[in-house]
């Protein structure tokens, strides 16, 4: 793989991440617009360790609510992950003050 392979690989990765960024930002504003952000601080530290779990259970759960499903997939993507948690986390702290 030469430079512009890497450089590629580079664009692509950031560009998901800004992407998942935007969508833990928008999750956390609904949360908290609904005044699920404290529970849901709670809930994130808590359960924090079993992520994996939970995002399967969300993956499982998809089908089963129709038009919301691409947010659920994106929550289920957040939360597989523990760096996109405590991004998640950190937005909820900061728009619950």
């Amino acid at each position: 793989m030469g430079v512009h392979g890497e450089r590629a690989m580079v664009m692509l990765y950031c560009a998901a991440m800004n992407r998942m960024d935007e969508t833990s930002l928008k999750i956390a504003e609904r949360l908290n617009s609904s005044g699920l952000g404290t529970l849901s601080i709670l809930i994130l530290d808590a359960f924090k360790p079993l992520g994996v779990l939970g995002a399967q259970l969300i993956y499982f759960l998809e089908p089963f609510f129709g038009s919301s499903r691409k947010s659920l997939n994106d929550l289920g993507r957040i939360i597989e992950d523990p760096d996109e948690t405590d991004r998640l986390l950190a937005y909820l702290r900061q728009e619950e003050r």
